[in-house]
């Protein structure tokens, strides 16, 4: 299964390569050290609110 590119394709990219400026490709080094992770949820959040009987707490 191959992929078939037109000439006039091929010609395009090679007139984008030629007249556009050089990228910067380059990358950023990748570190061996532990990476912080973002635990923030984002979302609507809920309060939840317990109420107990004052009998309940008296006999705690």
């Amino acid at each position: 299964m191959g992929i078939s590119i037109s000439k006039a394709m091929v010609k395009n990219m090679n007139k984008k390569k030629n007249d556009s400026a050089s990228m910067d490709i380059t990358e950023e080094p990748v570190s061996d050290l532990p990476q912080a992770m973002d635990t923030f949820e984002s979302g609507a959040h809920t309060t939840q609110v317990v109420v107990f009987p004052l009998q309940y707490i008296a006999n705690t």
